[in-house]
């Protein structure tokens, strides 16, 4: 069967199984139209790729044709019964968040984060090159970037409680109903708690729904973007070795849509991902809308106790319904803080839920049940001190609970398992993702219960204050439960001492962060502390006030409005950002006609985050003040608002003698999305320049409504000027009547609206129109062709293949050089030859184009094209070529040697700099020491290349360097700390490859200088190791501390085939086929065993410290357990959860039975008059040999 007889055959075929044969070719995701097109389109399309390089070939289609036909053909999978288990599964259809149903009475938004750049060459960048901001319903914003056209990979971040795992649910519940009648792709929503393979946790999605599916499967979905991937909660994944492995899934799969969750993008947990949305507060509208729905008879009473930190809890979904749940219509008055909130929700929960609470003996024990759970999962493995367990095996949860319950209850191991069902029945406990593991319904619920079980404890734990610091302060895991309790502390002492021991001794951030959990008594004292603490830097000092969001840090703050230190300025916009409080109005809305210009704008700022009817009044004043520029800045924190009752004074300032005003008033009404602010900026867009334009066309795009982007694509078809249109909308669903006005102009005489009709559709994806283009691209008018070819190009277009290789032969540079750009987005490998040799082609642009067709290859031969042009006579060509191989991520090109004689022989900055950033991917170990030299070369910008290629390089090595030879200098008190990035640039390169070694430097730089940047580095280490102090972290018995010391004693050996002898003791046996502990092993031996080489000193001491830290902490666990039975069975338990801690313990019994000198120690380590000491004694004697 020739080509022609295929085509007929495929073309004749009913459209269910051209589908199946789709299904089993599997193309490209975006290179077969979709089942819209007509059939004899989406044929071509299929034979085109199947003749291609990047093909499977004719044969292999005419194969599949010939199954087709006898039937042979293996069925397409069949998701229907997992869709449908999806829709009906209780899980995701009530939400496994049960009181967030904010969404049913107000929607939640999210808006758009762009991701920092390092650089910072200027304090604020030209107005026309900003990124904007927008904003959206979430569900809307998750569809338009990670299901759109151009599909990204998307993070979406927000507070704990702001609704980011209910909308995943919710958007898996839609994605799926409609899947069920068109399946263009199957949404699996996956909790990333655990430390299984993304994988295996996908199988497990499909296996609850009854569905066998392997990961051979999976990975071919994947690779056919079929599957939407919802991956919730990325600041849960347990270790960093599982984030790296999360990191590598989502880059091995570049194109299969993916949105992740996680709480906070500032800790620098994203992975990679460049597109970000954050879930906005509930504004005070928001808050009074849903308040007056839920509590339609009380809402002006609770919305006035809404003051300062608890309008900053009530801006959260989560905790906004929990407020209403609980507001006393008696009393009518609301909790005062989070931690007081909770506990009032608990106390509460039956009667809110109508439950009968069970036996009274369970009334009395079930919030100590949930307290010993949640502060045991907390606490974790303490092999692993800085991990929490966010889901826990039920087996362990019932051992923890009889533990608990032994000596206080009758039959303990009944009653646990009793009441751990009850717990999981009716409160707030459920099943996870795997059913054999528990969790909290919500982190927070996990949190808070953990919280009040440490203020039980907290008297016993500050009797060892380094302990305590070490153990709780010091994790970030603890933050919040500390929070949390600090606000249910009675007296001021005991909170005061926590906050003082976190400022002191931990991490000045963390202690202003606890500090603003305080009573209002106990922040005013704690205030005070931090203005008399002093850094070198104000800055410094400014930034910990804001860190409180403290009412009293308010009259220490104010005196620096005004200055003219642009960072001090900065940080101060940010602290008062941070406070949000109301009590700033009254001086805010003074300070706004200051005569300082920069006071006016922080003022307008900071007024922008306070939610009341005041501050609103005062920015509505600011749009009439005389200057431009404070009106200016108005307007733009009016559109932030998003307040209907700023319309009026907005549409008068379209009118502002200054076009700057003009166009941010228009951005503002773009953002409030009414129809009155549609037909306004349609007028000012017709009336505008095309600069001006640019402003009011992307205030259209941004309401996004039918009316407003139909009348957007009108214009630009119409009007020369607005070619910039596209750009605002190439994200946003156009709507039906603005494809039909599109795709009628295409048929149009030349005139530019042909053109700009036909640009329209490449930037727009309107695959619709691919056969008009081909058409068109073999016009004789050379703006149509070009227009036509880089139209295909951007369509990916591979029907057109043909076509576009026959115009890189043309004439006209112009089409020669969009055809190249169009093969090397459609990856046809066989033109690299052709577009090598046009690397070489004289005439104007041409060079460049073609270097840019290359990289998109992405391919070895393409960028040998370009490696070669560094041996250029004309520097243009160097310069472009180097720039170019910066977007390659092969090793090849930065381990190529043509590099390393760029770098001897260039003089041009520019390409030195790239070059250095591209030798930092280089495995040479020659890089380090290149890269050094250049360290000190005299122009900032080769020196900041040289940075970067060192953070690239990402080692110890490159850490050292920057350490040493860059901030180490401004350890010298002879160095000025001017406008200067390069010390920028290496503290965000060491906070984004340091070690936790790396923060006590990077805290003296911070205190010396008080920069922010150095603040963001420690952050982002922080957050990476999940402690605060690296010198605590060192402190005592801390695993920390201790588990490389242990390693390194430790040698595991797997499935030995001869003798091994692993210490120079004398063999202690030799039994074949034995499962081997000790230091000899028989041949032929396929066991895996442990060999400890001892040093018994050292050792001895590691394990007893481990062994006093075990007990240490069961006694705090378990204070009610006093009688010595149950004391050893306590310890019994917790001791065989974990094979490698038992090991420990037997070790230990050998080498104190082993001399008098170790007895006499563990005598000094427990007191015989202490019934754990005596428990703690009598297990170590006990201990045996069996494991379990």
């Amino acid at each position: 069967m020739d080509r022609v007889q295929l085509f007929d055959a495929l073309r004749n075929l009913p459209p269910q199984d051209f589908e199946r044969l789709l299904f089993a070719l599997k193309p490209p995701g975006g290179l077969i139209a979709g089942p819209e097109a007509p059939q004899i389109n989406r044929v071509k399309a299929l034979l085109d790729w199947a003749e291609s390089s990047s093909g499977r070939g004719l044969e292999e289609v005419q194969g599949c044709f010939n199954k087709l036909q006898n039937g042979t053909l293996p069925a397409a999978f069949d998701f229907s019964r997992y869709l449908k288990a999806v829709c009906e599964d209780d899980r995701y259809r009530k939400g496994r968040v049960l009181y967030t149903e904010t969404e049913v009475l107000i929607p939640l938004e999210a808006e758009t984060v762009e991701k920092k750049s390092r650089r910072a060459d200027s304090n604020r960048e030209d107005e026309s090159q900003q990124q904007k901001v927008e904003r959206f319903p979430v569900l809307e914003g998750l569809r338009k970037y990670a299901l759109g056209d151009k599909r990204q990979h998307l993070l979406l971040a927000g507070r704990p409680g702001s609704g980011k795992s209910t909308t995943l649910k919710r958007l898996l519940l839609e994605t799926a109903e409609a899947a069920l009648e068109q399946p263009e792709v199957i949404p699996v929503y996956v909790q990333l708690k655990g430390d299984r393979p993304i994988i295996d946790l996908i199988i497990t999605e499909f296996r609850r729904a009854k569905v066998r599916v392997t990961s051979e499967q999976i990975n071919e979905w994947l690779f056919n973007d079929l599957l939407l991937l919802l991956l919730d909660g990325v600041n849960e994944v347990p270790s960093n070795e599982q984030r790296l492995k999360l990191q590598e899934f989502r880059e091995d799969n570049p194109t299969a849509p993916m949105i992740f969750t996680t709480r906070d993008l500032a800790a620098g947990g994203d992975l990679g991902i460049e597109k970000r949305l954050e879930m906005r507060p509930l504004s005070e509208t928001q808050m009074r809308e849903f308040v007056q729905n839920y509590l339609p008879n009380h809402a002006e009473t609770l919305l006035r106790q809404l003051k300062d930190r608890l309008r900053e809890v009530a801006e959260t979904p989560l905790l906004l319904k929990m407020l209403c749940d609980v507001f006393d219509h008696a009393t009518k008055q609301i909790p005062q803080s989070k931690g007081e909130l909770f506990r009032l929700f608990d106390s509460k929960y039956d009667k809110f839920k109508g439950l009968v609470a069970g036996s009274d003996d369970f009334r009395r024990f079930k919030p100590e049940l949930l307290q010993h759970l949640a502060f045991s999962m907390l606490q974790g493995d303490p092999a692993k001190p800085t991990e929490p367990w966010l889901t826990l095996d039920r087996n362990r949860a019932e051992r923890l609970l009889e533990t608990y319950l032994t000596g206080r209850v009758e039959a303990p191991g009944q009653r646990a398992k009793e009441w751990l069902e009850d717990l999981l029945e009716h409160h707030l406990l459920q099943s996870a993702s795997d059913p054999k593991e528990i969790e909290f319904h919500h982190q927070l619920f996990q949190e808070y219960y953990a919280a009040e079980a440490l203020l039980i404890k907290l008297p016993e734990l500050l009797q060892d204050e380094d302990q305590f610091k070490r153990d709780y302060l010091n994790l970030l895991k603890w933050t919040e439960a500390i929070a949390m309790m600090l606000a249910l502390v009675n007296g001021d002492n005991q909170a005061l001492r926590i906050v003082k021991l976190a400022i002191d001794d931990v991490d000045w951030i963390l202690g202003a962060n606890l500090a603003g959990n305080l009573q209002p008594n106990s922040q005013r004292k704690i205030i005070n502390e931090i203005t008399r603490f002093s850094p070198a830097s104000e800055n410094l000092k400014v930034a910990l006030l804001g860190y409180t969001r403290s009412n009293f840090a308010i009259p220490h703050l104010l005196p620096y409005l005004g200055s003219n230190d642009f960072d001090l300025q900065y940080t101060l916009n940010r602290a008062l950002e941070q406070i949000n409080s109301e009590d700033l109005v009254a001086v805010l809305t003074e300070t706004i006609s200051d005569k300082n210009p920069t006071t006016r704008i922080a003022s307008i700022a900071a007024l922008t985050n306070i939610p009341s009817q005041e501050a609103m009044q005062a920015l509505r004043k600011a749009l009439r003040h005389e200057s431009p520029e404070t009106r200016w800045s108005a307007a733009e924190a009016l559109g932030d608002i998003g307040s209907l009752e700023a319309e009026e004074d907005l549409v008068s300032a379209l009118s502002d003698p200054s076009l700057n005003v003009v166009r941010q008033a228009a951005s503002a009404l773009g953002k409030l999305a009414s129809e009155k602010s549609v037909r306004l900026i349609l007028q000012k867009l017709q009336e505008s320049s095309s600069i001006d334009g640019i402003y009011f066309s992307h205030a259209l795009a941004s309401i996004g409504s039918d009316k407003a982007v139909t009348a957007l694509i009108k214009l630009y078809l119409e009007d020369d000027r607005l070619d910039f249109s596209m750009s605002a909308i190439e994200q946003t669903k156009i709507p039906q009547e603005a494809i039909s006005i599109i795709l009628e102009a295409l048929s149009l005489d030349y005139t530019s609206v042909q053109i700009n009709a036909i640009l329209a559709v490449g930037d727009l994806g309107l695959k619709l129109a691919v056969p008009h283009l081909i058409v068109l691209a073999h016009s004789d008018v050379y703006q149509i062709q070009g227009a036509a070819i880089e139209a295909l190009g951007k369509l990916k277009a591979f029907e057109a293949k043909d076509l576009l290789i026959e115009k890189l032969e043309g004439k006209d540079y112009c089409t020669v050089t969009k055809a190249a750009i169009a093969v090397g987005r459609l990856n046809i490998k066989e033109t690299i030859p052709k577009l090598k040799a046009l690397l070489y082609d004289k005439r104007n642009n041409v060079r460049e184009d073609i270097l840019y067709a290359l990289s998109l290859m992405n391919d070895i031969e393409a960028w040998n094209g370009i490696l070669d042009l560094l041996e250029d006579d004309n520097i243009n060509a160097r310069r472009i070529a180097i720039s170019t191989l910066k977007s390659s991520n092969l090793e090849e090109v930065a381990n190529d040697s043509r590099l390393f004689l760029v770098l001897r022989s260039e003089n041009n900055e520019l390409a030195l700099a790239d070059a250095l950033e591209i030798l930092g991917a280089s495995k040479s170990n020659s890089k380090f020491s290149v890269l050094e030299s250049f360290l000190e070369h005299p122009d900032s910008v080769v020196r900041r290349g040289a940075i970067n290629g060192l953070r690239i390089s990402s080692s110890k090595k490159s850490v050292n360097l920057l350490r040493e030879k860059v901030l180490c200098k401004l350890i010298d008190d002879s160095v000025v700390l001017g406008d200067d990035l390069i010390f920028v640039e290496a503290a965000h390169a060491i906070g984004e490859i340091g070690d936790p070694e790396d923060l006590p430097f990077l805290v003296q730089l911070l205190k010396k200088t008080g920069k922010e940047y150095f603040l963001e580095a420690i952050l982002n280490i922080q957050s990476r190791c999940k402690f605060y102090n690296y010198e605590v972290s060192q402190q005592g018995g801390s695993a920390l501390n201790q588990g490389d010391k242990a390693i390194a004693n430790t040698i595991t050996i797997q499935t030995v085939e001869k003798l091994t002898i692993m210490s120079d003791k004398a063999p202690i046996f030799n039994q074949q086929q034995a499962t081997i502990g000790v230091n000899y092993a028989a041949e032929d031996s396929q066991q895996d065993f442990t060999q400890h080489i001892h040093a018994p000193e050292q050792n001895f001491e590691i394990l007893l410290t481990g062994y006093k830290h075990f007990i240490d902490e069961l006694q705090q666990q378990h204070p009610h357990v006093t009688d010595e039975t149950a004391i050893i069975h306590t310890i019994d338990i917790e001791a065989r959860r974990i094979d490698t801690r038992w090991q420990n313990f037997l070790n230990l019994r050998r080498l104190w039975n082993g001399g008098k000198k170790a007895a006499i120690k563990v005598g000094e380590h427990f007191v015989e008059s202490n019934p754990w000491g005596k428990g703690a004694i009598a297990f170590l004697e006990g201990v045996s040999e069996d494991v379990k």
